[in-house]
């Protein structure tokens, strides 16, 4: 199957919905790994890989027979850097523990968002976060770390912008954020994810924006946009990445909105009129 940018963004965006505090929230589970209420570490990253179609699906894989995956499909490791370090890169996976010996419980992977920053299913945060990398891995007893970086997108591929997914939060391109309709989402939920709140007046100001006559009916696969305007409040932890992602922007796309604009603790910036 055809690695694209775009594909990789669906998959970090299906993970991105499914943390703690999104708008679709799994736990960590190895019994009942196979979603779609639970998962764990490897049938996470195997679900999303297979819904954004990075690779086919082909049964249940863990954590150790995940390298052949990636080696299948043209992926490539990431060599050490001159410190012993790794240089990686939004879109490398890392798994830890060492091949042959890290199936199970014995070894964990995760999706970089950054060059310090990762997505990953945990038994420790009892479900999906993002979470410093090198932190946890230290926590961890440093194990053994192989990244892999997915192969280069055919010329011609789509980049970034749009990502077409049933129920993502996402972002048309010169537009304002959208959510796509998913079966059992509702303009509560909706308005609880962009607002922090679903008052009747949220509500209702959403339906008006998108001519919804019922406010308690929306359909599967429709396109819901956001009316302005939206503001961010920095919290400890927040990266420019991570506030395109909650939106489902490109990178770079609310620090363009917010030019010369530090992410200092309490600053509001500006993400749609």
């Amino acid at each position: 199957m055809t690695y694209t940018p775009q594909k990789m963004e669906t998959a970090i965006n299906w993970m991105y919905e499914r943390r703690k505090g999104g708008p679709a929230p799994v736990t960590y589970s190895m019994a009942y790994r196979y979603g779609p209420h639970s998962y764990d570490c490897s049938s996470a990253v195997d679900a999303a890989f297979t819904f954004a179609g990075l690779w086919p699906e082909d049964g249940p894989d863990n954590t150790d027979s995940l390298h052949a995956d990636f080696e299948k499909m043209g992926w490539t490791r990431v060599p050490q850097n001159a410190q012993g370090g790794y240089d990686v890169k939004r879109g490398d996976v890392g798994i830890w523990g060492p091949r042959g010996a890290s199936g199970g419980a014995f070894g964990h992977i995760v999706i970089m968002l950054d060059s310090e920053n990762m997505i990953h299913c945990s038994f420790g945060y009892n479900g999906i976060t993002i979470n410093n990398h090198d932190q946890i891995w230290v926590a961890n007893g440093k194990p053994v770390v192989y990244f892999y970086r997915p192969p280069a997108a055919p010329t011609g591929s789509t980049n970034v912008g749009t990502v077409e997914v049933p129920g993502s939060f996402t972002a048309a391109k010169n537009d304002g954020p959208y959510w796509r309709v998913d079966a059992g989402d509702t303009l509560h939920k909706i308005a609880m994810y962009y607002y922090g709140e679903a008052s009747e007046a949220t509500i209702n100001r959403i339906a008006k924006y998108n001519d919804i006559v019922n406010a308690n009916v929306i359909n599967v696969g429709q396109r819901v946009y956001i009316p302005g305007p939206l503001r961010w409040t920095v919290e400890p932890g927040d990266t420019w990445e991570k506030i395109d992602a909650y939106y489902g922007y490109s990178r770079g796309a609310v620090q363009s909105r917010n030019p010369g604009v530090a992410l200092n603790v309490g600053t509001v910036l500006k993400i749609w009129d």
